[in-house]
């Protein structure tokens, strides 16, 4: 502990020998009562899991230990890093400067502050101290300030040749070889055994630190100075990289020198620098691990298992050799099963362990599968790539393994693709360039269903269960004539698939097609299917024992085999399609959005269109999503020259606020009423879709409504009102072609409070749109008009055959159904509102319509909801009884915003 500046209490410091320089957090800087002013100084390259950027600001601090024979005061320099968790980090610059070293010995240990005697106690960490907010690892390094291009380019040119001289061996040196192959765990440090040669009378060896690197600058590797003994070859391994790193057996990892010859004796060095390698000792025994680092787990090495579901056109992961006697320990089951819960549901899957590609067994469906050819295709014959040492071994492995299960034979085809290896997620995968062969293939249209209405599918579910198929596409049988057109060529020979192979365009198309057979009885009800991942759903749990039963006996009676790794059961919470399901509804996938909330403002197209695509992924989530990126997607015409100003800088903050606050999102119920609310401004228009929905309160435990219902019963008041009525009726109204029906949402408790039944009003779905240039010329009552028609056909999945509400601002629209002879787009308008013969249309005055209203109204606001969730746990945010649910359901974050927007 230190007290930073004399203003300032006292604060935690960290003394990280893994940072070259002092840092100070951005949000601790800016939080003091006197902040420094920030100065500029050399250029500091900041490397963090979202990219590379570089830091120039550094701030002078004044700091203060106590000790038990009085304060040391030190002035240090400290560079300002946006994100960082901890407040300050002394750096080695720190360390050497004031001859700081710590003393192990002692019991606390002890940071001795140089030549002065004093010391502080001080607590070792196992955690990573350079940690952004998200809780991933950066790395700082210096680079030199250059006064000249000349200057540079001679940097440049030493720098190239000591990355070529460290190839060669230095006279007199003995080369340091892995004695295995070893594999580096992400940003961490092994402890690998060398084979090197010492001489009769040698007992130990000096080692120089060297850094290599596989691929780029960014992605490298290396060793420390250090002494080795002919008693114990092995020496540590630093990977600085966010990758698995794999070194094969004999590779070069350093050269031996004698430490006799190649080391400064003591009589030769000055008192100071030895006083200076003491500290440096001092230190670097105070963060040692005494426990021997553990070398990578089976699973760290083949990072095989993906977050989320897809179609896998290219993957081609290794079939699992699991035993019978495993299959439990191998299957992920939900953390919310009670242990009753979780011995039925293993019953029901020991019971099919037949549908679980146990022992190796692969599983095949006895359906066959043609190519479909375009008429005068001919013969495709390319040559094999060039494979490098390592990738000619994972392309052996994998013909073995497909030659042994019976996926491929050898050929005599005159077609041949070539082969290639590629790294995913750190692990090497054989994959079939069969881009010229699809190319001619004629494409099969067979839909797939798409993820949203899967997971609106899921409406009411208690229980989530999802499968997933092993080495998917590979357990469909080829026809036999066909087989010859999947030849491929690699060091190994000549074969192809009597399996459909990775990589097949028609694959995913023709694998839906299979599952939606084998699940045809049990889509849309109880499972649902998108290509090889399967997902079960169930109100109850005696419920989902049944359906598991009945999925698995169907993938069992087909032949097909599931991977027991990948498969979850009785979950009440899953990542499905990139997005988090629960009982609640659907949310954000944290880790995304905090990659998002991580990016640097764009500096040109290509990074802009980069968070323009991610920020899309989350559209449906954002209220008004395209009137906040507007001026940012300005700049991706061809004709717009590229300029960062204000107003882009802006939206860019608003578009990130918006996300970091996105709702949760309730799945659509049949048969309940909707409500629609729009509005149009010169600007754009907007809609959002909400629902009626009752819920009983114990499946909101958890959530702020659950608290705020049991302090309204505890002081024994009514139960709170949730669904916002219409500003001029107590009750909502719904009616049309069959007449007004009056609901009161009146509700009351239950003897058990967990059964009480709520009203709540909630988010189906968001969507907005830019104006096109003639239609920034409407009028009032057609660009309403106009965005009541399109937000109905926007939802119309959802609003045929259903009772609406659609609330406006615009008291004309009250007679929309009415526009007969105004005008033609009056009339288009009104023909399409009529097709919704359950509809009424009622208007709510533009002081309380700000749900969609924000720009029009001159004020810029941010619903109040809590998001993206990282588990069911986190609450929604619902109104009491006392407030307007659409008045204040918002947050004032820029008046001028608006203004700029619609004078660009």
């Amino acid at each position: 502990m230190a007290r930073v500046n004399s203003e300032e209490g006292l604060t935690e410091i960290t003394v990280d020998s893994g940072s070259d320089i002092t840092l100070i957090s951005h949000n601790f800087w800016s939080s003091m009562k006197k902040p420094p002013k920030e100065k500029s100084g050399q250029k500091i390259n900041l490397i963090q899991v979202t990219g590379r950027t570089s830091i120039t600001g550094y701030v002078v601090l004044e700091l203060t230990f106590p000790t038990k024979d009085g304060p040391v005061k030190m002035q240090v320099e400290a560079y300002v890093v946006k994100g960082m968790k901890v407040p300050i980090i002394l750096g080695n610059d720190f360390t050497n400067q004031y001859r700081i070293s710590i003393d192990r010995l002692t019991t606390p240990s002890r940071m001795i502050f140089g030549f002065t005697g004093r010391s502080a106690n001080v607590i070792e960490l196992d955690t990573e101290p350079r940690l952004d907010e998200a809780g991933n690892v950066f790395r700082v390094y210096t680079r030199p300030d250059f006064k000249s291009n000349l200057e540079r380019r001679a940097f440049i040119r030493r720098k190239s040749a000591k990355r070529k001289n460290q190839s060669k061996r230095p006279g007199g040196a003995i080369p340091v070889k892995l004695e295995k192959d070893v594999y580096l765990k992400p940003e961490s440090l092994t402890l690998v055994a060398v084979l090197v040669d010492f001489s009769e009378d040698q007992e130990e060896g000096f080692i120089e630190g060297r850094l290599e690197s596989n691929s780029n600058s960014a992605d490298f590797y290396g060793t420390s100075d250090c002494i080795i003994t002919s008693q114990n070859k092995s020496i540590q391994i630093a990977n600085f990289s966010q990758k698995l790193v794999h070194l094969p057996k004999g590779h070069v990892i350093g050269y031996m020198h004698d430490p006799r010859i190649a080391l400064d004796k003591e009589d030769d060095l000055s008192k100071e620098a030895i006083l200076e390698g003491e500290a440096r000792v001092h230190l670097i025994n105070s963060l040692m691990k005494e426990e021997k680092v553990p070398p990578p787990t089976e699973e760290e090495i083949e990072l095989s298992k993906q977050p989320e579901g897809g179609p896998k056109t290219a993957e081609l992961p290794d079939p699992e050799h699991i035993p019978k006697g495993r299959l439990v320990a191998e299957i992920n089951w939900g953390d919310t099963l009670t242990p009753e819960q979780k011995k039925a549901l293993e019953k029901v899957v020991l019971k099919h362990y037949k549908a679980f590609g146990l022992d190796g067994r692969l599983g095949n469906y006895p359906e066959e599968i043609e190519i479909p050819l375009r008429p005068g295709t001919k013969e495709i014959s390319l040559a094999p790539y060039r494979p490098s040492e390592e990738a000619r071994k994972v392309i052996r492995n994998q013909v073995q393994e497909w030659k042994r299960l019976g996926v491929i034979e050898e050929s005599k085809s005159p077609w041949g693709a070539p082969v290639l290896v590629v790294w995913r997620n750190g692990k090497p995968c054989m994959c079939i360039d069969y881009r010229k062969l699809n190319s001619v293939v004629i494409p099969d249209e067979y839909p797939l269903p798409k993820p949203q209405d899967i997971l609106h599918t899921l409406e009411g579910a208690q229980y989530l269960s999802t499968l997933d198929a092993l080495a998917g596409f590979t357990q469909l049988t080829r026809k036999e004539e066909d087989q010859p057109i999947t030849a491929f060529r690699c060091d190994e020979g000549h074969f192809q698939f009597k399996r459909m192979p990775f990589g097949y365009r028609n694959g995913p198309p023709k694998y839906q097609r299979v599952m939606s057979k084998i699940l045809a009885p049990f889509l849309w009800t109880i499972a649902m299917v998108y290509i090889d991942d399967i997902v079960i759903f169930s109100k109850t749990f005696e419920d989902h024992l049944d359906h598991v039963d009945k999925v698995l006996q169907a993938i069992e009676d087909s032949g097909l085999t599931l991977s027991p790794p990948k498969c979850f059961m009785g979950y009440q919470s899953l990542l499905l399609s990139g997005q988090r399901v629960s009982r609640l509804g659907m949310s954000t996938h944290k880790e995304k959005v905090d990659a998002i909330l991580q990016l640097e403002e764009p500096k040109d197209v290509p990074t802009l269109q980069t968070f323009l695509g991610m920020m899309t992924y989350f559209s449906s989530y954002i209220p008004y999503y395209t009137w906040i990126v507007a001026p940012p997607f300005h700049l991706l015409r061809k004709s717009t020259k590229w300029r960062w100003d204000k107003l882009e800088a802006h939206a860019f903050k608003l578009a990130k606020l918006v996300l970091a606050n996105a709702p949760v999102l309730a799945y659509p119920v049949p048969g309940m009423p909707y409500r629609l609310y729009t509005d149009a401004c010169d600007f754009g228009m907007a809609a959002i879709l909400q629902q009626i929905q009752t819920m009983k309160l114990k499946d909101l435990k958890g959530t702020k409504i659950y608290d705020q219902c049991k302090k309204a019963h505890q002081e024994g008041q009514p139960v709170p009102r949730f669904v916002t009525p219409d500003s001029n009726r107590k009750v909502i109204l719904t009616g049309g072609a069959n007449g007004t029906e009056t609901f009161d949402y009146e509700d009351t408790w239950n003897e058990n409070f967990d059964e009480t039944e709520i009203h709540l009003e909630r988010v189906i779905g968001y969507w907005s749109r830019i104006l096109k240039d003639a239609e920034t010329r409407y009028s009032a009552t057609e660009r309403e008009a106009l965005g009541v028609r399109d937000g109905l056909v926007k939802f119309h999945m959802y609003l045929k055959g259903a009772k609406v509400i659609v609330v406006s601002d615009h008291a004309a629209l009250k007679w929309s159904k009415t526009y007969q002879t105004i005008n033609r787009k009056l009339s288009g308008y009104g023909i399409v509102i009529a097709a919704f013969p359950d509809l009424v249309i009622v208007h709510r005055a533009g002081k309380v319509h700000t749900n969609v209203d924000p720009i029009s109204r001159l004020r810029r606001r941010i619903p109040r909801q809590d998001g993206p969730l990282a588990d069911t746990s986190t609450p929604l945010t619902f109104n009491n009884e006392t407030e307007d649910g659409l008045k204040n359901l918002y947050k004032e974050v820029g008046v001028d915003f608006e203004k700029e927007l619609l004078t660009q």
